[in-house]
């Protein structure tokens, strides 16, 4: 968990940076990057939007709830 705590704040200081724009996530506003082989970190800056989603859940219905809060 100590491994994991450490790569999120990683790439969590490489968006606050500013610096690196990454992948946009499907066809939507938000950006995503991975943090561990199970975990994509997808984001978007605006309104200090931040949401997790573990890679082997199914990616349609995280499609589906990005939509739907986006």
């Amino acid at each position: 968990m100590e491994d994991f705590n450490f790569k999120l704040d990683h790439c969590l200081q490489i968006i606050m940076g500013g610096f690196v724009v990454f992948q946009k996530y499907e066809e939507t506003i938000y950006r995503k990057i991975l943090i561990t082989k199970h975990n994509t970190l997808i984001y978007v800056i605006k309104d200090d939007v931040i949401r997790i989603i573990q890679n082997f859940q199914d990616p349609e219905e995280n499609y589906k709830d990005i939509l739907r809060e986006g």
